[in-house]
């Protein structure tokens, strides 16, 4: 669905219309690769947390080394680190360390997990908008701390 009328320029003099056929050429480029890069990154998270066959730490790891390469803004890559860590620390509960498996950088094993998980939260926390979510995210990475748990 068109968001401007069909025969809108935008614009009556030929230099304000090359601006704005500029501008609808540089949003039709951006716009699905920036679309793209989310949904595949959405999708890399939804697979490795999900009932996926296979190790969940393995897919994990995979997940989040296919995500690395994309661009997308560093408050939805730290929200997607803290959703993965977080399935990664239940998963390393359940079924014990996997020190060979890394993931984001993190070994798979619960000290650095919840070492990555803190600091994971502590960087959502720089980027909430009002003081309740800052405290609440600082809280959480205060109740994932290895010397807090002890």
């Amino acid at each position: 669905m068109a968001k401007t009328p069909r025969g809108w320029t935008g614009a009556r003099t030929p230099s304000a219309i090359k601006r704005v056929r500029q501008a609808e050429r540089r949003r039709a480029i951006n716009q699905p690769r920036k679309s793209a890069a989310k949904t595949y990154a959405a999708n890399a998270v939804r697979v490795a947390t999900g009932t996926a066959e296979g190790d969940a730490a393995t897919a994990l790891a995979e997940a989040m080394r296919s995500v690395e390469s994309l661009t997308i803004d560093a408050k939805d890559r730290a929200t997607l680190l803290v959703g993965v860590l977080n399935v990664a620390l239940d998963e390393v509960r359940t079924k014990g360390a996997r020190p060979d498996i890394v993931i984001a950088g993190v070994p798979a094993a619960e000290p650095s997990l919840r070492q990555g998980l803190e600091s994971g939260y502590r960087e959502l926390a720089e980027y909430a908008d009002d003081r309740e979510d800052r405290v609440r995210l600082v809280d959480q990475a205060n109740s994932v701390r290895s010397w807090t748990i002890q």
